[in-house]
């Protein structure tokens, strides 16, 4: 990383926390949580043998942390929708799924009326 950071002329970085860079600091303005982090760094466990993983696995890691608080949001480009209208939907439908110790969670899902369908052209 000196290498780079020393041998570029003009470098298009300014510091060390540049979320380009595979650093703490730049991972963490990449949007890694420290709870993540940490639980990642627990997960390779104290050894003096090198450790190879793949970036997936720490992402893996902070979305384990995000997904709980986090609502997830899609956005659409106004060119190529088409707007659909669900005719007797029901506003709301209550799910049961399995989890783990023979325990069932309720889950609400929302149905709207009004949705819009991408056509990929």
């Amino acid at each position: 990383m000196t290498h780079i950071y020393d041998t570029c002329p003009t470098p298009a970085f300014l510091r060390w926390d540049d979320p380009r860079f595979p650093t703490v600091a730049g991972i963490l303005r990449r949007g890694m949580t420290v709870q993540g982090l940490k639980t990642f760094i627990l997960s390779m466990g104290a050894s003096k043998n090198t450790n190879l993983m793949e970036w997936d696995k720490i992402w893996a890691f902070n979305k384990a942390v995000i997904d709980p608080v986090a609502p997830r949001l899609t956005a659409l480009l106004a060119e190529g929708l088409v707007p659909f209208t669900l005719s007797n939907a029901p506003k709301e439908v209550t799910l049961y799924r399995y989890r783990s110790r023979s325990r069932y969670v309720r889950l609400c899902v929302y149905i709207y009326t009004h949705i819009y369908i991408y056509i990929y052209i």
